[in-house]
């Protein structure tokens, strides 16, 4: 297991074009997963909601590896719709349950999954060595996953762990991608170590590395 696993999927998916002031927290806000009930399972067992951006969790590999694609959305009391995406779905809200209808007249209930505030909540701007925004480029923090935008082509993300110092793959998320390995326990930690990230977080102010690659980031909501 080579400590640049995690590098090259960031590598990857840094390979969105928002302005601040239309970034604004929506009635969706948060976390949803697929409550498994009904005739047909959807394409998806995860949405998240974060500001102007919804993330379609996706198990691309069928392995529990779940990979996250986004774009931005708009939303009137009756539709959810990212053009991009050709989505427009019909929802319903109801505390916790959110329940989508969606352009195949397919409905899905989705539950509110309880989470925890990333230590680097946030939309933030990739800037480049003179300051300035790097071609509409940006990287979402939320709950437990990491996303990234590059010239508008929009999100795509996976599950992380932060810790005071580093970003590292999930747990569960490693294991999925190294499941045929066979490697124990104490090789997989290590592993998940050595493919962290180093960030240092002051003010609104972001700054990550490892292995040649440095980041500086601004934060905008």
């Amino acid at each position: 297991m080579k400590k640049t696993i995690f590098l090259i999927i960031l590598c990857c998916i840094l390979a969105g074009t928002a302005a601040a002031q239309q970034i604004r927290s929506s009635s969706f806000e948060g976390a949803w997963s697929w409550n498994e009930q009904g005739e047909n399972e959807p394409d998806y067992s995860e949405l998240v909601f974060f500001g102007n951006v919804m993330l379609l969790g996706i198990d691309l590999m069928e392995t529990g590896f779940l990979f996250y694609l986004g774009e931005t959305f708009t939303y009137t009391n009756q539709t959810i719709e990212i053009p991009e995406f050709s989505l427009d779905w019909s929802y319903s809200l109801s505390g916790n349950t959110l329940t989508i209808t969606d352009e195949y007249d397919d409905r899905y209930t989705f539950i509110k999954r309880n989470t925890v505030k990333s230590p680097l909540e946030g939309i933030w701007k990739i800037m480049d060595d003179d300051g300035n925004q790097r071609n509409d480029d940006f990287m979402l923090f939320t709950a437990d996953i990491m996303a990234a935008q590059s010239d508008g082509d929009g999100y795509e993300g996976f599950r992380v762990e932060i810790t005071p110092t580093d970003i590292l793959p999930s747990l569960d998320s490693l294991e999925s991608l190294i499941s045929g390995e066979n490697l124990s326990r104490e090789e997989i930690e290590q592993a998940r170590r050595e493919a962290g990230i180093q960030y240092t977080l002051s003010g609104n102010t972001l700054s990550l590395s490892g292995e040649g690659l440095t980041l500086k980031l601004e934060k905008i909501y």
